[in-house]
């Protein structure tokens, strides 16, 4: 989050204001679109939250400065780079606008921060979704500095090569951000061969090798300083140094580089052999994720029908909450049993948007899940809707393609049936015949988004020159129960029906009976009117 604001209330507790960063992950995007490795994106939310909830400090810079220079205070892990905005209401990724990010103007008592300016332009990368949070592991060779001791012996022995960060030195040219070799100007083909060519070449300067042996001890002697400061007196303390003792440091990383090359080109000789996936082999087979927002009992097998059970936009279990509360009632705060904003009485959230991101992000996806035995499990657990996976075996060019011809109709008619407060008897559908693994798993699409194309599609058909009304009402008006296709139970809008489904025996029946009453409602305005 940016800090637009911040105050202290009579009480004494301080506050911030201003509008959240989110990462790529977090917003709805092609798969074939890239990003840069440390890219964030401004958005339209703004939020309100007590100063209690900073975890740490960051730099966002535009793209003219994320090129060409860099705060000296901030890890280069914790540099981000922002040249878009993404719109939270419309779903949309647009560009900053004119005047970029917010600037902020200080007194004279405020100390400017130290930047340090490249002499050469950088140019980032851009990568795939998937790789740009891994980027930010480099944070644990920060850690490692402070948890391992150091040796006066060999300052080389003390830095672990495969989790050392590739900074810049402060005395060489600057290097692409997040690579460790300056000169690469060839374009990754595909995810998996830039990853082996940042892992072939992680290289270190002399200022690191340096930082790693006086690094702890500038610490142990300043026991008040945070990070950043430590840091900055170790800059400090290299600027000072004498050129020859920089040269000298830089020597002994020239070496330390040439075995780390030397490493590598011999394991590139003798690979080991890669070890077996266990993503999913050791998850505990009674392992269950449970919905805790208020007084809800359901379990799944699968975190992610516990998501779209929860947080589904217009049916979930938080949308449906809060429909059923008055307008001059209604008062975003998160419901879910042992949340922290409940006992510390925070604010609520400006909107049902924001709250369901927090159910989501927070409570949900952060749960490790709850080992419990079938015998003990609530009347409304719900397995995986998901096919098992299937051991994969050799097979031959023709059956392939058999595989690939059977499983298109599954492809095309592949939806969750993930069990809504709206409609909680509906059960997973199963698929006729046997059940094959398909060569590439596609992600199954929302309902809604469905309905809205469906809608958006015959909207486009139903134009004509000469039509005089956007939609055929003669056959609306005269549609009736009978002489339409029965539609699907689970995916009929329940959540329009305040009082349920009353006396009428079922959703259908109370739907139909709604917009009788509707169109009789309609012609008794017009002629009022």
């Amino acid at each position: 989050s940016q800090i637009d604001s911040i105050w202290t209330n009579t009480e004494g507790e301080a506050f911030f204001h201003g509008p959240w960063l989110v990462l790529p992950s977090a917003i709805p995007h092609t798969p074939s679109r890239t990003f840069y490795k440390q890219e964030v994106f401004l958005s339209t939310l703004e939020d309100t939250n007590p100063t209690n909830n900073i975890v740490g400090k960051c730099a966002v810079l535009e793209h003219g400065e994320y090129i060409s220079c860099r705060p000296t205070e901030i890890p280069e892990s914790d540099v981000y780079v922002c040249e878009s905005q993404y719109d939270e209401a419309r779903r949309s990724i647009k560009e900053l606008p004119r005047e970029g990010l917010k600037k902020y103007t200080h007194s004279a008592a405020v100390t400017q921060d130290e930047i340090y300016f490249f002499r050469r332009l950088i140019n980032p990368q851009k990568v795939g979704a998937n790789q740009t949070e891994q980027e930010s592991k480099t944070n644990q060779y920060l850690q490692n500095f402070d948890q391992n001791s150091c040796s006066a012996s060999s300052p080389a022995n003390n830095i672990k090569l495969e989790d050392m960060m590739c900074e810049d030195s402060m005395d060489g040219g600057p290097r692409s951000v997040g690579s460790c070799h300056g000169n690469d100007n060839s374009n990754m083909s595909t995810p998996l061969t830039s990853k082996k060519k940042r892992d072939a070449k992680k290289l270190v300067t002399g200022y690191i090798l340096y930082s790693g042996d006086v690094r702890k001890g500038i610490a142990a002697d300043n026991p008040a300083c945070s990070f950043g400061e430590v840091s900055r007196m170790v800059g400090n303390e290299w600027r000072n140094l004498p050129t020859s003792e920089k040269i000298a440091w830089e020597e002994k990383a020239a070496r330390v580089n040439e075995e780390t090359v030397a490493k590598m080109a011999e394991a590139e000789l003798c690979p080991s052999p890669s070890p077996a996936p266990t993503a999913n082999s050791q998850q505990h087979p009674d392992l269950v994720y449970e919905c805790c927002w208020d007084n809800c009992d359901w379990q799944f097998e699968d975190m992610q029908d516990c998501i779209e059970h929860a947080v589904t936009e217009g049916c979930g279990h938080v949308h449906m909450y809060f429909a059923a509360v008055p307008p001059h009632e209604l008062e975003f705060q998160c419901q879910w049993r042992g949340c922290t904003r409940m006992r510390k009485a925070i604010a609520p959230f400006p909107s049902l948007h924001r709250l369901a991101r927090h159910v989501k992000e927070v409570h949900i996806m952060k749960s490790q899940g709850r080992v419990v035995h079938p015998d003990h499990r609530s009347k409304n657990f719900m397995p995986s809707s998901r096919p098992p996976p299937q051991p994969t075996s050799t097979s031959t060019p023709s059956s392939i393609s058999e595989t690939a011809a059977a499983m298109a109709p599954g492809l095309l008619n592949y939806s969750r049936n993930t069990p809504s407060p709206a409609s909680q008897n509906g059960g997973g559908s199963t698929g006729g015949g046997r059940n094959v693994e398909p060569l590439f798993v596609t992600v199954p699409p929302r309902p809604q988004r469905l309905l809205h194309s469906e809608a958006y599609i015959k909207y486009i058909e139903g134009l004509h020159s000469d039509s005089r009304s956007v939609s055929n009402w003669d056959r609306q008006l005269k549609a009736t129960q009978e002489t339409i296709e029965p539609p699907d139970m689970a995916r009929l809008p329940a959540h329009w029906l305040g009082n349920g489904v009353g006396n009428h025996g079922n959703i259908l029946n109370a739907l139909w009976t709604l917009r009788d009453f509707m169109f009789r409602d309609a012609l008794g305005i017009s002629k009022l009117v």
